[in-house]
């Protein structure tokens, strides 16, 4: 049923433990699902992890080409490297792509696949009361997602079976911010997010200011780093493992590797007190062998993170400064102006360095790390679909963002073909790669100029001439085609 159908039910009556309001983060490497229990008016993580007690689920699918069955999260990635079965991951780079895969001789879209997950994930519901229904859903995605990927991410809701239940793709910014204000009492403040994931760290700094009817979220700044990413150091990780092993492993024996990673990386990175050096046990080799990873060790292993991270921070607050000085709002009392709160959000933040290092840039700040730090997106975007549904009655968040660009901007070739050099959600500080394109047309006089307009495209389809690039004087060319390269920042 459509969740404004739950919308019109709700006005009625309450919500009970038979209907269940949902928020999902799916990341590039765990997803989180949460829900909102409006019995005890707060939201609720689902363990998914098959008794593993942890709140997010591997991003993972595998299809066992012998049984063409299809296994989910955890089991995914511990059954990696058994047989010829086809592990799928990293969903969230190829959303937007139209990406296909080849499975044991026929093509499956990502999108389908995605879809397959969503309902394995969604379906853990049923562990809790296998009558209820979704009433609603929530997803969050990544700021800068362009409209193809949210295009795919809103097919495989519907290929999961719940394309009327979702109510809308939310930002990540916006859902943590959500599910951080509606935690604290609003009041006018500075506050840094920072949400540092698989695939990059982000970190923005908003001006929050309580209204009547509102909460309006002013966005400073916002950077992202994906040479950042916690995905890179697993990388690291994998390098040094498989350092332990001579040059030509097996194949099946390195991707064993993968599974022996999820499970003991935490054990390397989330130490605070390196007493004794820490002993692995590799026992899925013949024969098993021992290795002994040093302080020394990981601390080489995350020194050029923490360099990068600190960059990133000095990057970060000199955008803010800048920023403040355009609006006559920044303080004088600290490089960048003054941070009141700063919210550490993402699996990055498990990592005992990561939490040090904000720890030492922010001493004056009021810091938050929540208990489940891969959470906080899917617990504010289960409030968002509360609030939709007219569970919660809360005051609407509203962020003010010129940061972002929200129009397509680039060529209309041929006078009917438009070719997208800069895409919608993306940030105006962003490197825009160089475009190669095709000028059809006889350059005839010698020294005549061609000009090439640069359009923008509305959310409405509509074309809009913004600039004109050019004159180009380019050579006689009677006959023929001229290549041209195009650069924009």
């Amino acid at each position: 049923m459509s969740w404004k159908r739950f919308k019109e039910l709700f006005q009625n009556r309450k919500p009970d433990e038979s209907h269940f309001t949902l928020g999902i983060d799916i990341g590039q490497d765990s997803s989180a699902l949460a829900f909102y229990n409006a019995i005890s008016g707060s939201t609720e993580l689902l363990d998914m992890s098959g008794g593993y007690g942890r709140p997010s689920v591997p991003t993972v699918v595998q299809y066992l080409t012998e049984s063409k069955e299809w296994v989910f999260g955890e089991y995914a990635v511990l059954n990696k490297g058994v047989g010829r079965d086809v592990t799928l991951a990293s969903f969230m780079d190829k959303l937007g792509q139209k990406e296909d895969w080849d499975l044991d001789g026929r093509s499956v879209s990502l999108v389908n696949v995605l879809g397959l997950y969503l309902k394995e994930l969604i379906g853990g519901l049923k562990n809790i009361n296998p009558k209820a229904e979704v009433a609603g859903a929530v997803a969050a995605v990544p700021s800068y997602a362009s409209a193809e990927f949210r295009e795919e991410l809103t097919r495989a809701f519907q290929a999961a079976g719940f394309g009327k239940e979702l109510i809308r793709l939310a930002t990540d910014r916006e859902c943590v911010l959500t599910y951080y204000l509606t935690r604290e009492k609003p009041r006018s403040e500075s506050v840094l997010l920072l949400d540092y994931g698989s695939r990059a760290l982000r970190g923005g700094v908003y001006q929050i200011q309580p209204e009547k009817d509102r909460i309006a979220v002013k966005a400073q700044s916002f950077l992202f780093s994906d040479a950042l990413g916690a995905k890179r150091i697993d990388e690291k990780l994998m390098a040094l493992f498989l350092s332990y092993f001579p040059p030509k492993a097996p194949r099946r024996e390195k991707e064993q590797l993968e599974a022996f990673l999820f499970q003991h990386k935490d054990l390397l990175l989330q130490k605070s007190d390196w007493q004794k050096p820490v002993k692995l046990y590799f026992n899925f080799t013949y024969p098993p062998i021992q290795r002994t990873v040093t302080q020394a060790q990981m601390k080489e292993l995350t020194g050029p993170f923490r360099l990068a991270f600190d960059q990133f921070i000095f990057d970060l607050r000199a955008q803010n400064a800048s920023a403040g000085q355009l609006s006559g709002q920044l303080s004088e009392q600290a490089p960048g102006g003054q941070i009141d709160t700063v919210v550490c959000t993402g699996g990055g933040f498990e990592m005992h360095w990561a939490k040090e290092a904000a720890r030492e840039h922010f001493p004056a700040s009021r810091l938050i790390f929540y208990k489940n730090a891969k959470s906080a997106a899917a617990e504010g975007a289960a409030l968002l679909a509360a609030c939709h549904l007219g569970v919660v009655d809360a005051p609407a968040i509203q962020i003010e963002d010129h940061l972002l660009i929200q129009e397509d901007i680039g060529l209309l070739l041929h006078k009917k073909k438009f070719y997208p050099m800069i895409q919608s959600a993306s940030f105006w500080w962003r490197r825009c790669p160089d475009v190669y394109f095709i000028f059809n047309e006889a350059v005839a006089a010698a020294g005549r100029g061609v000009s090439v307009p640069l359009i923008q495209r509305g959310a409405d389809g509509v074309f809009r001439v913004i600039a004109d690039i050019g004159p180009l004087h380019l050579p006689d060319r009677p006959k023929g085609a001229t290549r041209l390269s195009l650069s924009l920042q």
